[in-house]
């Protein structure tokens, strides 16, 4: 199973960066998991080094950044998305 995280991620400052984070940890780490990935969300003007399962990051207020990573996410082949 191939499984892509889309929503905040750690090092962002928020609650939900913190739970997307820790879900793509405990997901990973099932036997069944063949890859995880998370599709990060960035802050207008920010950027962050994020760890290596961050796979893609999207521009908060570029609309072409959210098709870029549609095509990320059908073209890797995942399973399931989770918003």
């Amino acid at each position: 199973m191939r499984v892509a995280f889309i929503g905040n991620a750690l090092p962002r400052r928020c609650g939900i960066a913190t739970f997307t984070t820790d879900l793509e940890l405990a997901v990973r780490q099932l036997d069944d998991m063949a890859q995880t990935a998370i599709v990060a969300m960035c802050d207008p003007g920010s950027q962050y080094a994020f760890a290596p399962h961050v796979r893609w990051s999207v521009a908060q207020e570029d609309a072409a950044a959210y098709l870029s990573a549609a095509d990320f996410i059908n073209g890797a082949g995942f399973d399931v998305e989770l918003r």
